[in-house]
C-alpha cells in the first residue's frame, strides 16, 4: 500500500503512489436469474458510508452513493491480452477449475467460491449508477419465503451497522481502521483532486 520508486530501461525512474482511499461502505454479492440449472448472473452491489458528501474524486471514479455491477470471473485457462491477464493463476481445485467447462467468463457458482483464491481474475461491469438495478431483485421463490428479508433490505441493514460503527470513530479514520493502518502514514480520504 506504500508508494514505490522503479527503474525501467526505457523510461528511467518511475514513481507509483501510494494507496489513497477515496471511500468506504458495504457490499453485498447477490445472484440472480434461474435458479433451477439455468444461467445466474452475480452481482456486487454497494452502499457508501463515507464520505458523507460525494466530492471530485468519487464522481469521476464513478461512485455513486449507491450502486451495482455485474459481476464475472474468468477461465484463468483462456487466453487474453498481456496487458489484461495476471502472470499467476489461481490455485483452484480440480472441481472448481471444471466448472467453467468451455466457458472464457462465468458468473460466480455456489456462493464466492472463486474468490477465495489469490490471483482470481474479475471483470465488473456498471450496471446501477446511483441505483441498485437488477442486483438486488428478489425471486418469486424468495418472495414466497415468509420472514425473510430481500437483499436490498440487507443490504440497508449493514449500511446502517457502519453507520453506527463509523460513528464512533473520527471521520475518515474508519477506513484506516478497517485497513489497520495508520492515518499518518496515508493521505486523508480523497474527495477532490
Amino acid at each position: 500500500m506504500q508508494g514505490s520508486d522503479y527503474t525501467t530501461k526505457t523510461t528511467g525512474v518511475r514513481h507509483t503512489p501510494p494507496v489513497t482511499p477515496i471511500g468506504e461502505g458495504v457490499y453485498a454479492i447477490t445472484s440472480t436469474g434461474n435458479t433451477g440449472g439455468g444461467r445466474t448472473t452475480s452481482h456486487l452491489a454497494y452502499m457508501l458510508t463515507l464520505p458523507e458528501e460525494l466530492g471530485e474524486v468519487q464522481q469521476e471514479m464513478g461512485l455513486a452513493k449507491q450502486g451495482s455491477y455485474v459481476l464475472s470471473v474468468k477461465n484463468p485457462e483462456a487466453g487474453g491480452p498481456a496487458n489484461a491477464s495476471l502472470s499467476r493463476k489461481p490455485d483452484w481445485p480440480k472441481e472448481v477449475q471444471e466448472s467453467f467447462g468451455s466457458l472464457r467468463w462465468m458468473s460466480l457458482q455456489e456462493g464466492v467460491k472463486h474468490l477465495e483464491y489469490a490471483n482470481a481474475q474479475v471483470l465488473l461491469v456498471g450496471e446501477g449508477h446511483g441505483e441498485l438495478k437488477g442486483a438486488v431483485e428478489t425471486s418469486e421463490e424468495a418472495k414466497k419465503e415468509e420472514g425473510k428479508e430481500t437483499a436490498e433490505e440487507e443490504l440497508e441493514k449493514l449500511e446502517e451497522e457502519d453507520e453506527e460503527r463509523v460513528e464512533g470513530l473520527k471521520g475518515d479514520d474508519a477506513v484506516f481502521s478497517d485497513l489497520k493502518i495508520s492515518h499518518d502514514e496515508y493521505p486523508r480520504l480523497m474527495t477532490s483532486w
